[in-house]
C-alpha cells in the first residue's frame, strides 16, 4: 500500500512539471541605452484591478530600432509578470516582450 502511494505520488509531481516555453525563459537583456539613442515616447503608469505600479515606459529609437526602458519602475508582486505593448487600454493585439525584469531594456520588434 505505501509502495502504490509512494509511486502514485511521484507520478503526480512528475506529470505537473510544465517545460519552460519560449516566452518564459528568462534571458540575458541589456540594461542600458546607447548615447545615440534618441527619447521618442514616455509615458506613466496607473494602477488598476488592486495592483499597485509606479513609473512608466520610455521608449528610445537609435537608427531603425526601438527599445523599451521602465524608468522609476516598481510593482506589486504577482505571479509569472510580462511585459506587453499594445496600441489600446484594452488590448485584444499586442505584443509580448517577455519576463518583467525592472532594470532591463527590451527590444520592440
Amino acid at each position: 500500500m505505501k509502495t502504490t502511494f509512494l509511486i502514485l505520488s511521484l507520478l503526480v509531481v512528475f506529470t505537473s512539471c510544465e517545460i519552460e516555453g519560449d516566452l518564459t525563459k528568462n534571458e540575458l537583456r541589456s540594461t542600458t541605452i546607447s548615447n545615440s539613442s534618441e527619447l521618442k515616447f514616455q509615458g506613466v503608469f496607473s494602477p488598476t484591478s488592486g495592483i499597485t505600479v509606479a513609473g512608466g515606459p520610455k521608449i528610445y529609437q537609435s537608427g531603425n530600432q526601438y527599445q523599451l526602458k521602465l524608468d522609476g519602475f516598481s510593482i506589486s508582486d504577482g505571479p509569472d509578470l510580462k511585459v506587453y505593448l499594445s496600441k489600446s487600454d484594452s488590448p485584444t493585439e499586442f505584443v509580448n516582450l517577455g519576463n518583467l525584469v525592472p532594470t532591463a531594456v527590451y527590444t520592440i520588434p
